[in-house]
């Protein structure tokens, strides 16, 4: 019987953290959808409905302004297994977005050739930030002092690239995939104290003037900007997307403090997904145990 009922339990349990996983994100492209191409109120439950909260259970986490839909209220709802946004508007006025070409916004650094073999682990001069990385590990922003970047193995390599050295705010692209991934970038939000350059097919890239952090890292890879990559791209098993080509797209963007805003609130979306994620996997080992000890 007990033995049951923690099978019961788990599984239970497994399932609310895959509703709140798999909601998280949905409310991520959600918001992407919002900011970026002006979609007006969401509220979603752990069941993807639309129903009512009970109003004791919403508190406004913060505003901003925002020209795409007059000004923005974002709400949080302090619920188990729920993520609510609402978006209300008001006030007749903000300042318009404003749309620029990348190549006008952004200075291309150069990157190197390493492969995975020049590469380690343990030690070195300089860290890489390789192109698989970028499309498999990284998320929209990157952390470097938590991500345990390889090292280069050859430190004659860091002195032809004293000119680009990678700085925080700084994005990385990557140029090549498998698919339609190509140009997925990534935002580099902090970065471990031996000097980073940017690796085998990417494309570095540093903003000519300051953008509010974790704002281009979800920008650029929301479908908003992504769409202009699509018809750019090239090649059949391998794509690809050249520099010339990015020049060429067009990047929108508020004000400074409304970058920021906008940052912050994707980047506790992501903070979010990533512990659901580890809930997850900690439930599935629980349920192998378990599995393993019962059916002997």
């Amino acid at each position: 019987v007990i033995v049951v009922r923690l099978i019961i339990l788990a599984t239970l349990c497994q399932l609310g953290n895959n509703a709140c996983a798999h909601k998280s994100r949905e409310t991520h492209t959600a918001q992407r959808r919002l900011f970026f191409c002006g979609v007006p109120q969401m509220r979603w439950n752990s069941n993807g409905n639309r129903d009512n909260i009970p109003v004791d259970q919403i508190r406004p986490q913060f505003s901003l302004p925002c020209s795409a839909f007059n000004h923005v209220c974002i709400w949080h709802v302090h619920h188990p297994c729920v993520i609510g946004m609402q978006y209300k508007c008001s006030h007749d006025y903000t300042p318009a977005w404003e749309q620029r070409k990348l190549g006008d916004c952004f200075e291309f650094l150069k990157n190197n050739t390493l492969s995975r073999a020049d590469l380690n682990g343990d030690n070195g001069t300089a860290r890489n930030v390789h192109y698989g990385d970028i499309l498999i590990k990284f998320g929209d922003c990157l952390d470097g002092e938590r991500s345990d970047l390889p090292f280069i193995t050859d430190d004659t390599v860091l002195p032809k690239f004293a000119g680009s050295i990678l700085r925080e705010g700084d994005v990385i692209f990557a140029d090549t995939a498998e698919d339609e991934a190509a140009g997925k970038c990534v935002e580099l939000r902090k970065l471990p104290k031996e000097p980073t350059i940017s690796g085998l097919h990417t494309i570095p890239a540093r903003p000519r003037f300051p953008f509010g952090t974790g704002y281009l890292g979800h920008y650029l890879n929301s479908d908003a900007y992504h769409r202009q990559l699509l018809p750019l791209m090239q090649g059949i098993k391998v794509i690809s997307v050249s520099k010339a080509a990015l020049q060429d797209t067009h990047v929108r963007f508020p004000g400074l403090s409304e970058q920021t805003a906008i940052g912050s609130a994707l980047s506790e979306i992501d903070t979010l997904i990533t512990l659901h994620q580890r809930e997850l996997e900690t439930l599935k080992n629980v349920k192998k145990a378990l599995l393993e000890k019962m059916f002997v």
